[in-house]
């Protein structure tokens, strides 16, 4: 009953992220869906996103990143490659803790990519998230920042819900604005979580 309880509530979570922000038009709403896999071998990480979509700019993307462990840290190779000819390479640096007896969890995402064609401008990305674990349930904030070379930045806060739907499947919602301007993001993503111990 759990996990049928859970795969409600994560089908409510989806339903309610096609659905337009209240008070805002849609040209002003970026829309992001990720699918991603992971699988995690002797702190050695593999992550590959075959499905990372983004509207209203209609791109398609594809990521792939191998990576290891280092205690609180993990870092990685980058590669990933979109629907309109871009191609970058580069790397991820992640920061988690927690705390609190592991309820309280804080995370910085750092990521450099550099373009590897004339189309493909470098990218820097910065995303911090802190959430508080409620049995199955994570309740927080999510940042999203990124910076293409040649464009303004773009930096989006709000908050965040995750929902831990099987032992290996889970989905988070978070909807935020930017400071910098009248912008909001829409961001989903379900996550697939392997490990072999």
């Amino acid at each position: 009953m759990t996990s049928l309880r859970n795969l409600v509530i994560g089908g409510m979570i989806v339903g309610a992220s096609l659905l337009p922000i209240k008070g805002v038009k849609a040209q002003d709403t970026i829309k992001k869906y990720v699918a991603e896999i992971t699988y995690t071998e002797n702190n050695n990480i593999l992550k590959f996103r075959p499905f990372d979509y983004m509207l209203p700019s209609e791109t398609q993307r594809i990521d792939l990143l191998l990576g290891k462990r280092f205690g609180d840290l993990s870092l990685y190779g980058y590669w990933m490659f979109d629907n309109k000819d871009r191609n970058w390479i580069g790397a991820r640096l992640d920061y988690s803790k927690k705390v609190l007896n592991g309820k309280l969890r804080g995370n910085l995402q750092l990521r450099y990519l550099h373009g590897l064609n004339e189309k493909t401008k470098d990218k820097i990305y910065f995303i911090p998230t802190i959430d508080y674990n409620i049995g199955n349930f994570n309740v927080g904030i999510m940042g999203y920042g990124i910076k293409s070379t040649g464009k303004k930045p773009l930096f989006f806060i709000g908050p965040s819900l995750s929902v831990k739907l099987t032992k290996n499947i889970s989905t988070m919602i978070a909807c935020a604005k930017s400071p910098l301007d009248k912008s909001n993001l829409l961001y989903w993503k379900t996550n697939f979580k392997f490990k072999k111990d």
